[in-house]
């Protein structure tokens, strides 16, 4: 069976590797001098500059690290923070605006509709020609109405709903 090497590197412990896969570690500079290294049957951890045939000779803690190069293996840590809350955009005051006279006018138009479908269909002792009159008298009134709703209130609830979704 290999060797099974142990090592450390930036203070966290690593392994177990072969003595290929340590010779290449050290040779990508992922292993440094400095760092630890240990194996079954050693006493104690050692430097990784004290084992022969690592690193090249005269290699010692005061080699400079190689340069960055787009096919290094470079192991990336992401610290996570905490989740960012996002805040609920205010309602602005044209928003507000818009949402109350649409409310308050569809209220009120829904209001005269029905106070004028009562009026249409209450009994009277007045002719035919008067009721008619009457009829079509409430008929241009709830017309009117509509209108103003279309005129005030639609537009109004534009205004809202696009205030919404921006």
């Amino acid at each position: 069976m290999a060797t099974a090497w142990f090592y450390t590197t930036k203070g966290q412990k690593q392994g177990p590797v072969n003595s290929q896969q340590l010779k290449e570690l050290a040779l990508q500079r992922v292993l440094s001098p400095n760092d630890m290294v240990w194996k079954e049957g050693m006493s104690e951890w050692a430097p990784a500059s004290k084992i022969k045939g690592l690193f090249p000779q005269g290699a010692d803690a005061a080699t400079p690290p190689l340069p960055f190069t787009a096919n290094a293996a470079v192991p990336v840590v992401v610290k996570m923070e905490s989740p960012v809350q996002i805040a609920k955009p205010r309602e602005g005051v044209l928003a507000k605006i818009a949402k109350w006279t649409t409310i308050g006018w569809s209220v009120l138009c829904l209001f005269f509709v029905f106070a004028g479908l009562a009026n249409v269909s209450a009994p009277t002792n007045a002719s035919d020609a008067a009721q008619a009159g009457h009829v079509v008298g409430v008929g241009c009134g709830l017309g009117l109405i509509f209108v103003i709703w279309a005129v005030v209130a639609l537009p109004a609830a534009i205004v809202w709903i696009m205030s919404r979704k921006s």
